[in-house]
């Protein structure tokens, strides 16, 4: 039984570091393959985008010692390199996995961080599988300790909450002790930020490959022996105090002890802001249904949450990266496209008459009540028709759920990286990561990337 004299950063502390592979449920590490899989996949595929190919440069210009893998890249670099630039590239396309309790992009940050260290020690499957479930654990607790008073008050939680998380990855991996892990803590503390009005911009995935990095120094460094100050999380002017106003300790007792967050991920089908899934599902079963199509629409009506507006509310979209963060265009995407992938992104879609008409139709109430990931939508048409949906993308999968969730990922997974690196090092890769709990060493599970490492266009 947990200590409740023990702080909550301790005690947060204790339930990660005591996790052990051995005690995972089934369904638990089918989900982290899960995030494994789907973290290669947009890692790949993100790791073409500009941001991941300046942060190789500017790492390949620094050097170091060659330990951990880049996606896109041609040699391996220093571990707390790799994991600033795959946490970047993974989180490039915003097309990263998401968990509610945290709300923000869990896999990014911390299995970037873990695997990077893992390749540089030559750790095994199981090692890395439960060094990440425990950073996932804490970033998830820490998001119901601190949420949603974080969030609102303009932190990104990738960045913030990532650092936290992707620091405990690497102390569980390397078996430090509990003084240890407060010390990375604290150092883990001053070095968490990332805000939201880098949303749009290629901040924002800079704030995942920076918390990865940060996780992979702060513990390292706590392995070392630099300290940091003690119970940082609800110490006076320590991390909670100084970010969130809605801070409850008694959160942590909702964690049981036979359960893990993980399961809780929920996996992205559409390259955009996770908040806007929901409408755009609601608004593409309400285009099957429009006799007339899309002209006969005059008005669209979206009811969501306050946390929408600081979030996903861009008005003016220049580019594919603000396209992904404004309700207004993901609405007439919804309507126009049926989808909003990759492609639609483009210069092409976001210059498209209708859409650019339709976007202006648009009206955003905030006053839904409902789940946080559901959003009622209304359309409405010159014939007179009035269409609603609502759909809730915030449900995790379970039991049968999990086998068409992995199809789907793995559809995904080919869809991704087949044009990168090839059918023959996609199967072989995808036979890796189904077998990734059995390996004993992971430094070999990205190498058939090497017969491809070229297909960077830099050739970075």
């Amino acid at each position: 039984m947990t200590d409740q004299s023990l702080s909550s950063t301790t005690r947060l502390i204790d339930r990660a570091s005591s996790i052990r592979f051995d005690v995972l449920p089934a369904e638990t590490l089918t989900v982290a393959r899960h995030c494994l899989r789907d973290w290669i996949a947009v890692g790949l595929a993100g790791s073409t985008e500009p941001i991941a190919q300046y942060l190789r440069d500017e790492v390949h210009d620094r050097g170091g010692q060659p330990q951990a893998t880049v996606f896109g890249g041609n040699r391996r670099v220093p571990a707390h390199d790799a994991a600033l630039c795959n946490g970047a590239a993974a989180h490039a396309l915003d097309f990263d996995d998401v968990l509610e309790t945290m709300l923000g992009h869990p896999t990014a940050p911390v299995l970037s961080a873990v695997f990077a260290v893992g390749e540089q020690i030559g750790a095994s499957g199981p090692d890395v599988l439960t060094a990440f479930v425990a950073g996932v654990e804490v970033e998830s607790t820490l998001g119901r300790l601190m949420e949603p008073g974080h969030h609102e008050a303009g932190w990104h939680t990738t960045g913030t909450l990532g650092t936290f998380g992707a620091t405990a990855a690497v102390a569980h991996l390397m078996h430090l002790d509990r003084k240890q892990w407060s010390h990375a803590f604290g150092l883990a503390a001053a070095q968490a930020a990332g805000v939201k009005a880098g949303f749009g911009t290629m901040t924002k995935p800079f704030h995942a490959g920076r918390a990865a990095a940060n996780g992979v120094l702060a513990a390292s460094l706590a392995h070392r022996g630099v300290t940091g100050p003690s119970n940082v999380i609800e110490a006076p002017r320590g991390y909670a105090e100084l970010t969130t106003d809605t801070f409850d300790p008694t959160a942590l007792a909702s964690s049981p002890a036979d359960d893990f967050d993980i399961r809780h991920v929920l996996f992205k089908w559409h390259a955009s802001c996770y908040l806007t899934h929901s409408l755009i599902e609601g608004l593409r079963r309400i285009r099957a249904l429009l006799p007339l199509g899309t002209p006969d629409v005059i008005s669209i009506r979206l009811h969501v949450l306050p946390v929408h507006l600081t979030t996903c509310a861009l008005d003016t979209v220049r580019t594919g990266l603000e396209g992904k963060f404004s309700m207004r265009y993901l609405a007439g995407l919804a309507l126009v496209a049926g989808k909003a992938g990759e492609g639609e992104f483009s210069d092409e879609w976001l210059e498209h008459s209708e859409i650019r008409r339709l976007m202006a139709l648009v009206e955003i109430h905030p006053d839904h009540t409902g789940p946080q990931m559901a959003t009622p939508v209304e359309v409405r048409t010159r014939s007179g028709q009035v269409f609603r949906s609502c759909v809730d993308v915030g449900i995790p999968a379970r039991g049968y759920g999990l086998i068409e969730q992995q199809q789907r990922l793995v559809d995904k997974y080919y869809a991704l990286v087949d044009p990168l690196i090839g059918r023959a090092a996609s199967e072989q890769l995808s036979d890796r990561i189904n077998a990734f709990d059995r390996i004993d060493d992971i430094q070999s599970v990205l190498a058939p990337l090497s017969t491809a490492a070229a297909f960077s266009p830099t050739g970075s």
